[in-house]
């Protein structure tokens, strides 16, 4: 939520969905998915800006090893973003029951942002 936080809090940022990964160095990193407002472009100076955010607010251990930019995030039928699905996607694992998901197109999004 933290990591999320920090992200919304630039100006560029509609939303974002954190979500750790597993990784041999470390053990788990965070990979975030952002959704851009409208004129802003994804790119990587935007991407390296994001990550620094991050590591501003939170300490530089929780800077976001990869920024992935999505059109949108997958959510529930009561709008709630759907992290479970978003991580086992990220990780091309069966995302469980997705009755209640809203835009299965997001997780679309989700596998061509990688």
């Amino acid at each position: 939520a933290e990591v999320e936080s920090a992200l919304i809090g630039h100006p560029g940022v509609v939303e974002s969905a954190a979500v750790g990964v597993p990784d041999d160095l470390k053990g788990e990193v965070v990979w975030c998915y952002v959704v851009l407002h409208a004129g802003f472009e994804p790119n990587d100076g935007l991407r390296d800006e994001l990550r620094s955010r991050v590591a501003g607010a939170l300490g530089k251990p929780f800077a976001p090893s990869r920024v992935l930019f999505v059109a949108e995030l997958p959510r529930t039928r009561s709008a709630k973003v759907l992290r479970r699905a978003v991580r086992a996607r990220a990780l091309g694992l069966d995302a469980g029951d997705l009755s209640g998901l809203e835009n299965p197109g997001a997780l679309e999004a989700i596998d061509l942002a990688k």
